[in-house]
């Protein structure tokens, strides 16, 4: 984890990967051969029911559902990311293509991918990053996003641009609308809060990235992409209980993970410590969390005391929902001690 701190994983005992020279299938874990009526998939030898697309070569020029591909972009994790025109767009406006990584590319991989893109078109938020598209055109499942001049927080902590304490409200402000806004309206979860997947533009404003793991209540659909026990998730960002189980989670699981987000732009620091996924676990489980005031001994007794109630071990313990999370960033903001309504 230390080579790559930001990388999303997926921690699942029978998960198995390999290079794209010989890709094993996630179901059986035996070499993919190319399959005799589709050349262009490989098929299990063994079960026969996995198919997996090879990697699609793309670059600039490249013409993929009508988008040129201007640029490689950095980032995207699990994905690769692509600066695109249209010729169905206004000539100078950009688009964010998103696209699987070449050794990415297996069932459940795509499916929980186009589900990303087809959950993203419906919301409708200042906050969220703009879903246009996602489809897939032959071999290629891709996601159209609007294009965004910014960095990310991470980017900026990383960069030792500092935030005031009133700034750093704000932006949890901002996102917890944004989450309550997915939240009311369409029963979804996010599941990756993290400085990273929130982008301040070139005017100032907060965008939340990356629904790409995200968990519609209610929607069987996910007990396909995320089995029960399975942890999907960012280690030194996640709940407790996210740890143990990703199907199970509710808002108070993205409510921890933004408060870890908060911690984390206000110190620059990680709130759990530990070299590994395990050693962040365990110490997250123990409740090691390095005390904000210990590194942040100038805070003000409310905002110490927000962080300590959304990053709270017990959910019972964390603020209830989004609207409750609300009335204690406004307790901050207006210069209280929040408290949540039981205590």
């Amino acid at each position: 984890m230390a080579e790559d701190e930001d990388k999303t994983i997926v921690i699942s005992g029978d998960r198995v990967t390999g290079s794209m020279e010989r890709i094993l299938c996630t179901e059986c874990g035996i070499a993919l051969e190319p399959a005799a009526d589709r050349p262009d998939f490989f098929r299990c030898p063994r079960c026969g029911r996995v198919r997996f697309r090879p990697p699609v070569a793309v670059g600039p020029g490249s013409v993929i559902g009508g988008y040129r591909v201007l640029k490689i972009l950095p980032g995207g994790g699990m994905s690769r990311l692509y600066l695109c025109d249209s010729s169905a767009a206004d000539p100078a406006q950009r688009f964010v293509l998103k696209m699987l990584a070449g050794d990415r590319g297996g069932m459940v991989a795509r499916r929980r991918f186009l589900r990303e893109g087809k959950l993203c078109r419906k919301l409708n938020h200042p906050n969220i990053v703009k879903v246009y598209e996602a489809a897939s055109r032959g071999n290629e499942d891709f996601i159209v996003m609007e294009y965004i001049t910014g960095h990310n927080l991470e980017q900026l902590v990383r960069a030792d641009m500092e935030f005031p304490e009133d700034v750093c409200v704000e932006i949890i402000r901002r996102v917890a609308g944004a989450l309550a806004y997915a939240w009311n309206e369409f029963q979804l979860l996010h599941r990756d809060i993290k400085p990273s997947n929130i982008m301040i533009d070139s005017t100032g404003e907060v965008k939340l990235l990356d629904f790409g793991i995200a968990k519609q209540a209610g929607d069987s659909g996910t007990t396909i992409l995320t089995m029960a026990g399975q942890s999907l998730g960012t280690p030194r960002f996640m709940s407790p209980e996210q740890f143990k189980d990703s199907g199970s989670v509710d808002p108070r699981s993205d409510i921890y993970s933004l408060g870890a987000t908060l911690y984390f732009i206000l110190s620059g620091s990680y709130p759990v410590p530990g070299d590994s996924c395990t050693d962040v676990y365990e110490n997250l489980r123990r409740g090691n969390v390095v005390p904000l005031r210990q590194r942040c001994p100038d805070l003000s007794p409310g905002c110490v005391e927000l962080v300590r109630l959304m990053m709270e071990n017990d959910p019972s313990h964390r603020p209830g929902g989004w609207a409750e999370l609300t009335a204690c960033i406004e307790e901050v903001r207006c210069g209280r001690v929040p408290a949540l309504p039981s205590a």
